[in-house]
């Protein structure tokens, strides 16, 4: 199942310092270097999600190409704090399959949800790897022609909770997904929502008071009158409040976490609000999901949040995407927030094509590791690169 892969390792002394002051300008100063920026993968290869291991090193998940069947398989990396490629693996290279979202296992294990491909149609997928990356067991979900899980969480009692997409014979019509199973994967129930033409989960979070959350949006098949869409179960399912932020004009929730007072924090991109074309949109909410406070920022182009992270005191960092900031192209954009969602910093990084952050982990220094993809510093391998960094503001 494992395999050898092109590695390289950026130097990042002055590449990034370069890329950033060149057009369009950076006067706000954003622009800053990674202390280290590792690039892994061949031809097509993405990141999707990363954890922490118990030693310290990163975990990247992320799909590429398979070197068995030509298709699109998952794949594993593990990755040292300071940016050597210690191990990786490929997954689900024979029937095909996309990786999504990983969590630890307190026996040392993984867990990782995502979508494989069935005679069929496409389903949900859950992987349990043991602390060898042996596969202890799989389980697929799917009642419908397409289904397809995004997120991953565990809840306080060591269930395993899957939110995502289904659809009929329509690809373009779809409806949210969201499943409890036991710790060995045995579905305990599963949850079709819908609103709207066309919704999907994106983010899932499980709150301190055993709350389930699940975040994306909703709206039509053209994806021009998007609303954010967040609901809220209980540990048994029942749809106990649904929440649809935004305004008139497209607006997207892609990330979630549960906050420190017992509620909850989502992240994404707005139309309806903001000062250019899409911003970096966050909102927050207590336990009762009423609105706390919103969060808007970013420049004339586009700004996009695809992950955050909570770091004591209330503070907030982002990840996702700028157009208006860097170097052209997407730039990598970190943001930092206070607990009332006003605006510490903001930080890019990148090249002149395309590279945007899916993933951000408190690291070493005061820094936080970061996981995505690139056009930019793709290299001899051409296409799109997965990368891994650590980024101290």
């Amino acid at each position: 199942m494992s395999g050898s892969r092109s590695c390289r390792t950026i130097l990042l002394l002055g590449l990034f310092a370069l890329a950033c002051s060149a057009e369009p300008a950076d006067p706000q100063g954003l622009a800053r270097e990674p202390v280290w920026l590792r690039t892994f993968g061949t031809a097509w290869s993405t990141a999707a999600a990363a954890a922490l291991d118990e030693d310290g090193s990163l975990l990247v998940l992320g799909n590429t190409q398979s070197e068995q069947a030509g298709r699109d398989c998952a794949w594993l990396v593990r990755i040292s704090a300071e940016g050597t490629l210690l191990r990786e693996m490929q997954f689900w290279q024979a029937e095909g399959g996309m990786a999504s979202a990983l969590v630890t296992d307190p026996s040392g294990g993984l867990l990782v949800s995502g979508t494989v491909q069935a005679e069929t149609g496409a389903r949900a997928a859950l992987l349990a790897l043991d602390d060898a990356w042996d596969v202890r067991w799989q389980r697929c979900y799917g009642e419908f022609a397409q289904q397809s899980a995004s997120a991953l969480a565990r809840d306080g009692e060591g269930n395993l909770v899957l939110a995502g997409l289904a659809s009929g014979e329509d690809a373009a019509r779809t409806h949210g997904w969201i499943a409890r199973t036991d710790p060995g994967g045995e579905l305990l129930w599963q949850r079709h929502l819908e609103r709207g033409q066309a919704s999907a989960f994106r983010a899932l979070a499980v709150t301190g008071e055993g709350m389930i959350a699940a975040a994306g949006y909703t709206g039509s098949p053209s994806g021009q009158d998007r609303d954010g869409w967040i609901a809220l179960l209980d540990p048994e399912g029942e749809l106990v409040r649904e929440l649809t932020p935004g305004g008139a004009r497209q607006d997207e929730l892609h990330a979630l976490i549960s906050g420190e007072s017992g509620g909850i924090i989502a992240a994404g991109k707005t139309f309806s609000r903001g000062a250019g074309d899409f911003d970096q949109w966050v909102v927050a909410y207590d336990s009762d999901g009423d609105a706390l406070w919103e969060s808007v920022t970013g420049g004339e182009s586009c700004e996009c949040a695809q992950t955050l992270v909570q770091q004591g005191a209330g503070r907030l960092v982002t990840a996702g995407w700028t157009q208006t900031y860097g170097a052209g192209g997407y730039d990598v954009w970190l943001s930092a927030l206070d607990g009332r969602g006003e605006v510490l910093w903001r930080h890019c990084f990148g090249g002149p094509d395309e590279d945007e952050a899916a993933a951000v982990l408190p690291g070493p220094g005061g820094g936080y590791f970061l996981a995505g993809s690139s056009i930019s510093y793709a290299d001899e391998a051409g296409g799109r690169v997965a990368f891994a960094a650590l980024f101290v503001p």
